[in-house]
């Protein structure tokens, strides 16, 4: 009566038939049990053990005789489906977690560009980590958009600065801006193209490192993405030295 629906509870074929047998007959031994439900003694002893574990049957046992076992409140069941969706939901994030990883192996080893994206301050983080990660100098187009490094990105930022710095890896950048700041680009070992806040002004800072693009875009969302492509990588370096032409200066 009640084994399919019992079975999506997480409950085993064998555990499901159990239970829906008890929820029909008051009590039963176990030998009662394994002839009812058509399953050996050695299976029924072994699931009625585990379903005392968890609390959704009971054992009966009076002196001299064999021990009896009932089923638990129907309630129980309530929460063991609601500890199978809390788990399923962690096994989700965990496999979303890999699934970028995953889809870059995949299309690497199959030519196609590896995507993966990033959401929030977490996402930020990750993206600047695999750029030091990768260890090589860049090429970086900064946004004129001042409100994209507010007060929560800032100190990302600087500390991704910083770390870069402590690497030794330089970067190439078009900066929208006419500041210019000679000592703190040789601290900073940034070779700097100016161009005029107007000629970039969307809320999306660009970086190219090794044979990957991320795209970071600082607008009412927080989102990125990374592209592993050593084509597209190089369509960018490309698009970015025709973009360096049109700087009002270059500091070296």
């Amino acid at each position: 009566m009640f084994k399919k629906i019992l079975q999506q509870t997480d409950l085993t074929p064998s555990q499901a038939e159990i239970i829906n047998y008890l929820l029909q007959n008051k009590e039963a031994k176990a030998s009662e049990i394994a002839k009812r439900i058509k399953r050996s003694r050695a299976i029924v002893y072994k699931e009625v053990e585990e379903l005392e574990g968890l609390g959704l049957l009971k054992k009966m046992q009076q002196p001299n005789k064999v021990a009896t076992f009932c089923a638990g409140h129907p309630s129980l069941l309530k929460k063991l489906l609601e500890n199978k969706e809390n788990q399923l939901k962690k096994d989700q994030q965990l496999f979303n977690s890999y699934l970028p990883e995953m889809i870059s192996s995949y299309n690497l080893i199959n030519n196609q560009p590896g995507i993966k994206f990033y959401e929030g301050i977490s996402g930020l983080k990750e993206i600047y980590e695999e750029i030091l990660a990768e260890g090589k100098d860049f090429y970086l187009i900064r946004t004129a958009y001042e409100p994209a490094y507010n007060d929560k990105i800032a100190p990302i930022v600087e500390e991704f600065i910083r770390q870069r710095v402590k690497k030794h890896l330089k970067v190439t950048a078009i900066i929208p801006s006419d500041v210019e700041d000679k000592e703190k680009d040789t601290a900073w070992l940034l070779k700097r193209f100016n161009v005029g806040k107007e000629m970039y002004t969307a809320p999306v800072e660009i970086d190219i490192f090794g044979d990957k693009v991320a795209i970071l875009s600082f607008g009412k969302e927080l989102v990125g993405m990374i592209a592993e492509s050593k084509q597209i990588a190089q369509s960018f370096k490309q698009l970015f030295l025709m973009a360096s032409l049109a700087s009002k200066t270059e500091q070296f």
